[in-house]
């Protein structure tokens, strides 16, 4: 076996559970970063863009319906987006000591 390849399996062995665990909420901050900065983007630009063209007396309806619909696709990915993000706060405090 070439040594590049014992002292990357090395290294390997030394990775706890915990950074394992820290790298899969970093991982799953930062996807969800972009599909939440990617459904604002798309909200502003097609959702807001079109509210002109609704009449004032089919408006309250129209926003209703639509946060409904919103939920599973921004709000919920928005909330997770929120919780994976307090365990990274946790660590980041406890591995600085503040």
């Amino acid at each position: 076996m070439p040594v590049f390849l014992k002292k990357k399996q090395d290294s390997m062995k030394n990775i706890t559970t915990e950074n394992k665990l820290i790298s899969i909420i970093t991982t799953g901050y930062f996807c969800l970063s972009f599909y939440v900065f990617g459904c604002l983007i798309l909200e502003n630009n097609v959702n807001y863009a079109t509210w002109h063209l609704i009449r004032k007396e089919d408006f309250g309806a129209f926003h209703q319906q639509l946060g409904n619909l919103l939920q599973p696709y921004f709000f919920l990915p928005m909330l997770l987006h929120v919780l994976f993000n307090v365990p990274l706060h946790f660590t980041y405090l406890l591995e600085h000591h503040y």
